[in-house]
Protein backbone atom coordinates (compact mmCIF):
# COMPACT_ATOMS: atom_id res chain seq x y z
CA UNK A 1 0.00 0.00 0.00
CA UNK A 2 2.43 2.16 0.41
CA UNK A 3 3.99 1.65 -2.88
CA UNK A 4 0.45 2.60 -3.97
CA UNK A 5 0.04 6.54 -1.73
CA UNK A 6 4.15 6.88 -3.10
CA UNK A 7 2.87 6.59 -6.48
CA UNK A 8 -0.32 8.65 -5.38
CA UNK A 9 1.87 11.06 -3.97
CA UNK A 10 4.40 11.37 -6.77
CA UNK A 11 1.68 11.72 -9.53
CA UNK A 12 0.20 14.79 -6.92
CA UNK A 13 3.86 16.26 -6.65
CA UNK A 14 4.12 15.87 -10.57
CA UNK A 15 0.56 17.68 -11.34
CA UNK A 16 1.73 20.80 -8.46
CA UNK A 17 4.53 20.95 -10.37
CA UNK A 18 2.43 21.49 -13.87
CA UNK A 19 0.21 23.58 -12.46
CA UNK A 20 2.80 25.71 -11.40
CA UNK A 21 4.70 26.12 -14.18
CA UNK A 22 1.18 26.45 -15.55
CA UNK A 23 0.56 29.50 -13.19
CA UNK A 24 4.26 30.64 -13.91
CA UNK A 25 3.29 31.09 -17.28
CA UNK A 26 0.08 32.63 -16.86
CA UNK A 27 1.56 35.00 -14.52
CA UNK A 28 4.28 36.26 -16.88
CA UNK A 29 1.72 36.58 -20.05
CA UNK A 30 -0.24 38.76 -17.27
CA UNK A 31 2.76 40.75 -16.29
CA UNK A 32 3.72 41.43 -20.17
CA UNK A 33 0.04 42.52 -20.70
CA UNK A 34 0.64 44.73 -17.94
CA UNK A 35 3.71 46.06 -18.81
CA UNK A 36 3.02 46.81 -22.41
CA UNK A 37 -0.28 48.62 -21.31
CA UNK A 38 1.48 50.56 -18.90
CA UNK A 39 4.13 51.64 -21.72
CA UNK A 40 1.51 52.18 -23.68
CA UNK A 41 -0.10 54.69 -21.40
CA UNK A 42 3.31 56.38 -20.64
CA UNK A 43 3.70 56.88 -23.99
CA UNK A 44 0.07 57.65 -24.47
CA UNK A 45 0.72 60.53 -21.87
CA UNK A 46 3.53 61.61 -23.13
CA UNK A 47 2.22 62.64 -26.40
CA UNK A 48 -0.97 64.22 -24.75
CA UNK A 49 1.58 66.38 -22.18
CA UNK A 50 3.64 67.34 -26.13
CA UNK A 51 0.14 67.85 -27.61
CA UNK A 52 -1.20 70.16 -24.55
CA UNK A 53 2.16 72.28 -24.67
CA UNK A 54 1.76 73.09 -28.10
CA UNK A 55 -1.59 74.16 -27.71
CA UNK A 56 -1.30 76.25 -24.60
CA UNK A 57 2.14 77.88 -26.51
CA UNK A 58 -0.39 78.56 -29.89
CA UNK A 59 -3.72 79.94 -27.16
CA UNK A 60 -0.21 82.45 -26.17
CA UNK A 61 0.63 83.46 -28.88
CA UNK A 62 -3.27 84.26 -29.98
CA UNK A 63 -4.02 86.12 -27.01
CA UNK A 64 -0.53 88.02 -27.42
CA UNK A 65 -1.78 88.49 -31.15
CA UNK A 66 -5.00 90.00 -29.93
CA UNK A 67 -3.26 92.27 -26.98
CA UNK A 68 -1.29 94.01 -29.69
CA UNK A 69 -4.51 94.22 -32.28
CA UNK A 70 -5.65 95.89 -29.23
CA UNK A 71 -2.83 98.23 -29.03
CA UNK A 72 -2.98 99.07 -32.55
CA UNK A 73 -6.33 100.18 -32.03
CA UNK A 74 -6.40 102.24 -29.53
CA UNK A 75 -2.83 103.79 -30.72
CA UNK A 76 -4.78 104.48 -34.31
CA UNK A 77 -7.90 105.96 -32.76
CA UNK A 78 -5.66 107.81 -30.69
CA UNK A 79 -3.19 108.73 -33.11
CA UNK A 80 -2.98 112.82 -33.51
CA UNK A 81 -3.49 112.08 -36.99
CA UNK A 82 -6.96 110.69 -36.43
CA UNK A 83 -7.32 113.50 -33.76
CA UNK A 84 -6.72 116.38 -35.84
CA UNK A 85 -9.03 114.83 -37.95
CA UNK A 86 -11.93 117.31 -36.74
CA UNK A 87 -9.34 120.43 -36.76
CA UNK A 88 -8.76 119.85 -40.46
CA UNK A 89 -12.73 119.29 -41.46
CA UNK A 90 -12.93 122.66 -40.03
CA UNK A 91 -10.34 123.79 -42.39
CA UNK A 92 -12.19 122.38 -45.51
CA UNK A 93 -15.27 123.57 -44.40
CA UNK A 94 -14.14 127.23 -44.59
CA UNK A 95 -12.31 126.66 -47.38
CA UNK A 96 -15.15 125.70 -49.21
CA UNK A 97 -17.41 128.52 -47.93
CA UNK A 98 -14.60 131.20 -48.79
CA UNK A 99 -13.97 129.77 -52.01
CA UNK A 100 -18.21 129.91 -52.90
CA UNK A 101 -17.88 133.59 -51.77
CA UNK A 102 -15.50 134.37 -54.50
CA UNK A 103 -16.81 132.31 -56.87
CA UNK A 104 -14.06 129.54 -57.34
CA UNK A 105 -13.61 126.33 -57.09
CA UNK A 106 -12.72 124.54 -53.47
CA UNK A 107 -10.44 121.99 -55.66
CA UNK A 108 -8.37 124.90 -56.90
CA UNK A 109 -7.21 125.91 -53.70
CA UNK A 110 -3.68 124.89 -53.14
CA UNK A 111 -3.28 121.88 -51.16
CA UNK A 112 -7.48 120.82 -50.71
CA UNK A 113 -7.22 118.32 -52.61
CA UNK A 114 -4.04 116.79 -51.09
CA UNK A 115 -5.37 117.10 -47.92
CA UNK A 116 -8.56 115.01 -48.84
CA UNK A 117 -6.47 112.66 -50.08
CA UNK A 118 -4.29 112.00 -47.48
CA UNK A 119 -7.25 111.88 -44.91
CA UNK A 120 -8.97 109.36 -46.78
CA UNK A 121 -5.76 107.29 -46.53
CA UNK A 122 -5.94 108.16 -42.99
CA UNK A 123 -9.56 106.79 -42.70
CA UNK A 124 -8.95 103.80 -44.78
CA UNK A 125 -5.81 102.59 -42.96
CA UNK A 126 -8.53 102.93 -39.58
CA UNK A 127 -11.05 101.40 -41.19
CA UNK A 128 -8.63 98.43 -41.93
CA UNK A 129 -7.62 98.07 -38.44
CA UNK A 130 -11.16 97.82 -37.41
CA UNK A 131 -12.30 95.18 -40.00
CA UNK A 132 -9.13 93.48 -38.50
CA UNK A 133 -9.72 93.91 -35.11
CA UNK A 134 -13.70 92.57 -35.92
CA UNK A 135 -11.95 89.48 -37.57
CA UNK A 136 -9.40 88.96 -34.68
CA UNK A 137 -12.31 89.39 -32.08
CA UNK A 138 -14.55 86.70 -33.95
CA UNK A 139 -11.89 84.10 -33.99
CA UNK A 140 -11.09 83.84 -30.37
CA UNK A 141 -14.90 83.57 -29.85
Amino acid sequence: MSKHINKIFSMIQTELKSEKVELEKVELNVVKDIQKEIAFYKQGFSDMEKKNSLQIDAMKKVFKAQDNLEKAIKNARNSSVVKRFSKSYKILDNAEQQAKELGVAFRDIKGFTDLTSLMGKVEKKLDEIKSMAKRGESFLR
